[in-house]
């Protein structure tokens, strides 16, 4: 779903109208996602804390849905990812070309 909204948000960007409800919910879902993944753009001491969390949360995740023989994301399968490799990902695709 987040490319979906960049892409949204890029397509009105040239000629946003502020009049336009579409154009100002598309804004708000922008801001949104700007907060949400912000913490990668916060100093290392605050930010690397709340990266352990994220990847203990996926992983706890991926792990009952591996219990549960259901699909698993391969960026939460604590088998196939490490910090190192899920922070490149997450910065290449997903906040530069928001920010």
């Amino acid at each position: 779903r987040h490319a979906e909204i960049l892409d949204a948000f890029k397509q009105k960007l040239d000629n946003f109208d502020y009049s336009s409800e579409d154009h100002l919910n598309t804004l708000k879902m922008i801001l949104i996602k700007a907060c949400d993944i912000s913490n990668e753009c916060r100093p290392m001491q605050v930010s690397e804390g709340w990266v352990e969390c994220l990847m203990e949360e996926y992983f706890h995740q991926s792990d009952q849905e591996k219990k549960e023989s259901l699909p698993v994301a391969p960026f939460m399968d604590r088998d196939r990812v490490t910090k190192p490799t899920a922070q490149i990902g997450f910065i290449k695709y997903v906040l530069l070309p928001l920010f």
